[in-house]
């Protein structure tokens, strides 16, 4: 006897139907996620007018470094896990289906026997209402992606500083590095005119100080050498090649027309508001409040 059963499954995610609970979830889903879109448009600040040359530098660097990758990256698996939350307010249709042929070849006089069968299984699941377990989840994704998007604007903002360190150390150390050869070549002059001249006069002189003068210049020479190459391989952490004339690279310019606040109150909402430590760490204060809030349900 000889038996062929086929059997397939499927699994179908509809698009939602009507109903006034799905209604009310869907009402929900809608102000959340409009909350989503406010707080996610966190665009990244242009840079400052001035100091063109670094700025020519630094924005290849802000789409294609592994920082803002990273971040990016970041803020994209927050949108999908959005989605996933979502999800739960769908219904759910279940496709099962199953066929079959059976074959049985008789041994004796009998005729030999063979049917075919076959079944078709729907099935359609609704959460109707789960104590608000799926608004919760949503709320918290949305906070996440709050935070992520928090993350990628001081990811950036660190970014830059970081990057102009790196390109005022560079700049500083060839000039210093410059300086301590000029040093060292003066030093080096003024010891060979001072052995010449105590020659000439037959008399002890101040060769014996010039000289430890001279080792104290090639002493800094060769520290100025080491500055100089740990910034070189830091400006590569950030820039593809090294600038072909560093002499060329002006110095950072600060501006200093920022006004001071004018009182406690501004300077405690200008930081509320601008510096990233503290939105993260509210944003997070917020995440952790909520999933007590739910708990305690």
């Amino acid at each position: 006897m000889s038996r062929i059963i086929f059997f397939f499954s499927l699994i179908v995610l509809m698009i939602p139907f009507g109903g006034d609970c799905q209604a009310a979830a869907g009402d929900e889903l809608v102000d959340l996620m409009a909350g989503i879109e406010a707080d996610s448009a966190l665009e990244v600040p242009d840079l400052p007018s001035g100091n063109q040359q670094f700025y020519h530098l630094i924005q290849p660097v802000l789409d294609q470094h592994e920082r803002i990758q990273g971040a990016y990256e970041a803020v994209g698996m927050a949108r999908e896990t959005i989605g996933i939350a979502k999800g739960a307010l769908y219904p759910n249709l279940h496709v099962k289906g199953g066929w079959g042929y059976r074959n049985e070849d008789k041994t004796d006089d009998t005729d030999d026997f063979s049917d075919s069968f076959g079944n078709l299984t729907l099935g359609l699941e609704q959460r109707l209402y789960d104590f608000g377990k799926t608004s919760a989840s949503i709320e918290q994704s949305r906070l996440e992606l709050i935070g992520q998007e928090l993350t990628l604007r001081q990811t950036r903002s660190q970014l830059i500083l970081d990057a102009a360190a790196a390109y005022q150390n560079l700049h500083k150390t060839y000039r210093l590095l410059d300086f301590a050869i000029e040093a060292e070549k003066t030093a080096s002059d003024k010891v060979e005119r001072e052995k010449g001249r105590a020659m000439l006069i037959g008399q002890q002189t101040d060769l014996r100080e010039l000289e430890y003068q001279l080792v104290e210049t090639v002493s800094k020479r060769v520290q100025c050498e080491g500055n100089y190459q740990l910034a070189q391989n830091i400006w590569l952490e950030f820039f593809s090649a090294l600038p072909k004339d560093i002499e060329a690279l002006k110095p950072l310019e600060l501006s200093y027309n920022v006004g001071l606040p004018q009182s406690l109150d501004e300077a405690l909402g200008i930081a509320q508001s601008n510096n990233m430590d503290i939105r993260i760490a509210r944003n997070q204060q917020d995440t952790v409040e909520l999933t007590l809030q739910y708990e305690k349900k």
